[in-house]
């Protein structure tokens, strides 16, 4: 991807990557909490990759529509912020199915 003549440094680019990396964190601790047990998994995994697709078109427009950082094809740059935001999410999905860590406990029946 080459940069623009408005932003030679990539400053624009450089400036996306904090929200990229949480852009993959968050949604992966809302869906580890939500989804639990290993039954969850396929929507855990469902989930995370919905939100990339989403997450990488939302990053890709604002990269080269709104600031002009990046100058190329959208769907290259949409691809590319996509997988990226998919693999920090299934990285932090995946050791929490088999041990269970990050999944709070079921509630308290009440019996009447």
């Amino acid at each position: 991807m080459p940069f623009t003549d408005d932003d030679p440094r990539g400053a624009g680019l450089t400036s996306a990557l904090l929200p990229m990396i949480f852009g993959g964190i968050v949604p992966a601790m809302i869906l580890n909490g939500t989804f639990t047990g290993h039954r969850g998994i396929r929507t855990r995994l469902t989930g995370a990759l919905l939100f990339s697709v989403v997450a990488g078109a939302a990053v890709a427009a604002v990269l080269q529509f709104a600031t002009h950082s990046i100058d190329g094809t959208y769907g290259l740059t949409f691809l590319g912020i996509a997988l990226g935001v998919a693999a920090v999410s299934a990285t932090l999905l995946g050791p929490s199915s088999p041990t269970g860590v990050g999944h709070a406990p079921p509630p308290p029946r009440l019996t009447g």
